[in-house]
């Protein structure tokens, strides 16, 4: 992955999922780790219960954090930082 064409690297990525996902709202495995996947996969199928926490905390911290409201502010924020 390429900066200098516009994508972050592997270990930003990284960074920015564990800034929206901790382990109330899902499950991170390192890129390539596929037993780390298989092990997520049947652990989410495995629980229904878990998975509708998760789901339900994603949707809070959409609403709280993400929703479109928040979002437009945050950029219209980071445009006036620039304008500065």
């Amino acid at each position: 992955i390429d900066k200098e064409k516009g994508v972050e690297n592997e270990q930003d990525a990284l960074n920015g999922a564990m800034d929206i996902i901790a382990e109330e709202n899902g499950i991170l495995i390192e890129a390539g780790d596929v037993n780390a996947l298989a092990e997520a996969l049947i652990k989410c199928s495995a629980d229904a219960d878990m998975l509708n926490k998760m789901s339900g905390k994603n949707m809070e911290k959409i609403h709280t954090q993400y929703s479109m409201e928040i979002m437009h502010r945050k950029l219209i924020s980071y445009y006036n930082l620039l304008g500065n």
